[in-house]
């Protein structure tokens, strides 16, 4: 969005979209001061007070929006972005980590060749040239992306790509091992697997309540573009649970003390 010019019917203002290069005239009779605002996606790009003429033309100057768009093929059910000032190391979004959640954009954006569904407005909250850290993640429940450090010039692109992201659930057979490590591969291409028997170790320092409650999972994060659809669990020695599916890219799996396994999708 970028444009010029100030506008009014009367005194009464009304939410316009401005285009590139557009001017407005604004008839104001009473020659009141009036405060003109302009905003992106809820992120406020300039605000100017003024006292002006009856039917005379106002420059505003330019209006360039910072927007951070997303694509969004992590299979997250909430995309969270943290932001940080890479001088100062301030906060940049409001809010500590994870940072703030995206807006899903009621019409996508195509740009490059790809397609944009996902959007957390920077205009209010960064300037020109300045330098930025960002971190998409899933709110804070054990995912996430590397550190983003764009160039600011305009508005920023980011392809968030598909992820296997495995939840389990920290009671039964996986709170009892000392080691909890997770083996997964594709079934429909055995040698594309995240390693080598018996797989990675999970993190069980760490448990997320996924669903708000008291409930608490361990969370296994394969990677960026990393699709797996078929996972064992095991302690690296002679416990192990048996080939288990995949309920999606983001997945539960809870294994009894009986051993029974029970998956899906988060």
């Amino acid at each position: 969005m970028e444009g010029k010019g100030i506008f009014s019917t009367g005194d009464t203002f009304t939410t316009t979209d401005i285009e590139g290069d557009e001017y407005y005239v604004a008839i104001n009779p009473t020659n009141e001061k009036i405060t003109f605002t302009a905003s992106s996606y809820g992120a406020e790009l300039k605000s100017t007070s003024l006292d002006f003429d009856a039917k005379k033309l106002y420059d505003l100057g330019t209006l360039t929006p910072y927007n951070l768009y997303i694509e969004d093929k992590s299979g997250y059910k909430n995309m969270y972005v943290h932001g940080w000032d890479l001088t100062s190391g301030a906060e940049i979004l409001g809010k500590a980590w994870p940072g703030v959640q995206a807006t899903t954009l009621e019409a996508t954006i195509t740009h490059g060749g790809k397609t944009y569904n996902k959007v957390v407005p920077l205009s209010d909250k960064v300037k020109a040239a300045g330098k930025y850290g960002f971190v998409l993640n899933n709110g804070g429940l054990g995912s996430q992306y590397g550190d983003y450090k764009p160039t600011l010039a305009n508005n920023l692109f980011y392809t968030a790509n598909p992820k296997t992201v495995l939840y389990i659930k920290a009671n039964g057979k996986a709170q009892s091992w000392s080691k909890l490590n997770c083996y997964m591969w594709k079934s429909s291409d055995t040698d594309y697997r995240n390693w080598d028997w018996p797989g990675l170790e999970v993190n069980k320092s760490n448990t997320y309540a996924i669903y708000g409650n008291s409930e608490k999972y361990y969370c296994y994060d394969a990677g960026e573009n990393k699709e797996f659809d078929m996972v064992i669990l095991n302690d690296g020695g002679s416990n192990q649970i048996g080939d288990t599916k995949l309920a999606g890219k983001i997945s539960c799996i809870e294994v009894n003390n009986s051993g029974n396994v029970y998956t899906w999708a988060y």
